[in-house]
């Protein structure tokens, strides 16, 4: 599976964090892992399990700061999990969305973004800080996005 892997995919996502601008957590993206031969290009993601958290880190502010940073956001999300009710889109994700389409962004296909990102590599490889920086975020999102999401799920009960 690993052969089929480097022969025919070029980038798989790897971590995932709850940071809009992934050039903060990753900037060293795409890159190489020696130790893991059948990738060719890791890539970091934005993390968005659900409509509310999707919503929740495309507000505006988050938007501007992005904007404003010049970063880059790659949202790894599941549209089956409130994005729509009855085939209406949810109302605060058509709003954030529209607020974002008015930006100045450049909005492409992952891969068209990472071969850009790539091509500005001087280097393949992932520095040794960053990544072990990468991983200690990594672990607080997660436990940060558990925690919240299951106060959401209590304040939905109550």
């Amino acid at each position: 599976m690993g052969d089929l892997c480097a022969e025919q995919i070029d980038y798989v996502r790897n971590l995932t964090f709850s940071e809009i601008n992934l050039l903060r957590v990753n900037p060293s993206m795409p890159y190489r892992d020696p130790a893991r031969p059948c990738v060719r290009w890791w890539f970091s993601a934005t993390d968005a399990e659900d409509a509310d958290e999707f919503n929740h880190l495309l507000r505006p502010q988050n938007q501007e700061r992005l904007e404003d940073e010049g970063g880059v956001c790659i949202i790894a999300t599941h549209l089956g999990k409130g994005f729509a009710e009855a085939g209406r889109p949810h109302p605060e994700t058509e709003r954030v969305l529209r607020s974002l389409s008015a930006r100045r962004g450049w909005f492409v296909p992952v891969g068209e973004l990472l071969d850009w990102l790539r091509a500005r590599r001087a280097d393949d490889n992932l520095p040794g800080p960053e990544w072990r920086s990468m991983q200690w975020r990594w672990a607080r999102d997660l436990v940060t996005r558990r925690i919240a999401a299951r106060r959401r799920v209590l304040a939905r009960r109550s």
